[in-house]
């Protein structure tokens, strides 16, 4: 073998590699080719299987009558505890008061254990944008919370601030 007729080292890398490559492309363009199938995925064709109107095979049977002393005993009960009350709509925004809003979250905790030792109520922490907040209600109106807030002041000497909480 003469001189000229062997390959280096690096140019049988380079064969070994383009025969890969070629394999590659041959491995995926081929079954794509002669797929039958060329038409792209519509999401139109999707079958949508029926449901039937009706998921209860047989006639309905009308409900049993509830016995005259159970009727009575409800209806007593619904005047006993809500005489008059009309039916209740989404509950509206309610008022609290912001004590504290702290980085550290055990700050925050020794601040509400605080208020809850001097039988503070509706005391909790929630966190929001890193903060944890210390929070004190909900109360139904502004002035509750205007109270909330100079009794804070009284108690603890703290300046909270009057906040909307959403229920």
């Amino acid at each position: 073998m003469s001189a000229e007729q062997m390959l280096s080292a690096a140019q049988v890398r380079h064969r070994v590699i383009g025969a890969i490559v070629v394999l590659s492309l041959l491995i995926i363009v081929v079954p794509w080719a002669l797929d039958p199938d060329t038409a792209a995925f519509d999401p139109r064709s999707v079958a949508i299987e029926d449901v039937p109107a009706a998921p209860f095979v047989g006639s309905p049977v009308s409900p049993t009558p509830m016995p005259e002393a159970t009727e009575a005993a409800l209806r007593s009960a619904q005047d006993l505890l809500n005489p008059s009350a009309p039916v209740a709509g989404p509950m509206p925004d309610a008022w609290g008061l912001q004590v504290g809003s702290f980085k550290n979250a055990d700050n925050a905790q020794r601040l509400a254990d605080r208020l809850i030792a001097a039988d503070w109520e509706g005391v909790r922490l929630e966190p929001k944008s890193g903060f944890h907040r210390v929070l004190v209600g909900p109360v139904r109106n502004r002035a509750d919370a205007d109270g909330l807030q100079s009794q804070l002041k009284r108690e603890f000497d703290l300046n909270g601030r009057v906040v909307r909480i959403k229920p």
